[in-house]
């Protein structure tokens, strides 16, 4: 084969990845208020859920998906979800959140806003919270969006959903210019859980 001939297919298979990067990275998850999530419930009620441990002081990095289970938690569509229960011995106060950018490009960006479900140990709703005064985050997995949400006492069971957030979903890029970064059906999360642990308290009484 001519070697010049090959040199510019290389190239031109270059500038072809090179483009589908770029796609990618500039990729978008649907909104909340477009989205229509699949049904595909997982359980008849909330206690047949298969709840993930969610260990204390530890960042928990975690995508809802279209291929996970949906639920209707309210008299509105099925949501997906994660469901995560507090270790025994563990007293919850609070939960520090994350969401992700879908993008470092930020005019396509979107993020996953979280709404906390709260249930006790016998599955009774204790509470709803959405994240609040969002701040900018970066990390080793990119740009987020993070918050802090009060855990109500007795709880021993949580329910992450894609919520709307309060309008604090801003961005600044390099140059200054604030963008808004939509509220997404899908996308990337951590949880951080804080608290005390019960034995502990106990024993200073």
């Amino acid at each position: 084969m001519d070697v010049h001939r090959c040199l510019r297919n290389m190239g031109q298979w270059s500038s072809l990845l090179l483009g589908l990067g770029l796609l990618t990275s500039c990729s978008s998850e649907p909104l909340t208020q477009d989205y229509v999530a699949p049904v595909t419930p997982c359980c008849a009620r909330i206690s047949e859920f298969q709840f993930r441990p969610l260990p204390p002081g530890e960042e928990f990095l975690f995508n809802i998906t279209p291929t996970d289970s949906t639920y209707r938690f309210s008299s509105g569509g099925a949501q997906h979800f994660a469901a995560f229960r507090i270790p025994d011995g563990f007293t919850a106060t609070a939960i520090q959140t994350k969401s992700y950018l879908s993008s470092d490009y930020l005019p396509k960006a979107t993020a996953l806003l979280p709404d906390f479900i709260f249930f006790d140990s016998g599955y009774r709703q204790l509470g709803r919270a959405s994240v609040r005064g969002l701040q900018e985050r970066g990390d080793f997995w990119g740009g987020s969006l993070g918050s802090t949400v009060a855990v109500p006492p007795g709880t021993r069971y949580l329910v992450v959903v894609a919520g709307e957030g309060d309008g604090s979903n801003y961005y600044h890029s390099e140059n200054g210019r604030r963008h808004p970064i939509p509220a997404a059906a899908l996308g990337r999360l951590s949880l951080r859980l804080f608290g005390e642990v019960a034995e502990r308290n106990a024993g200073t009484k």
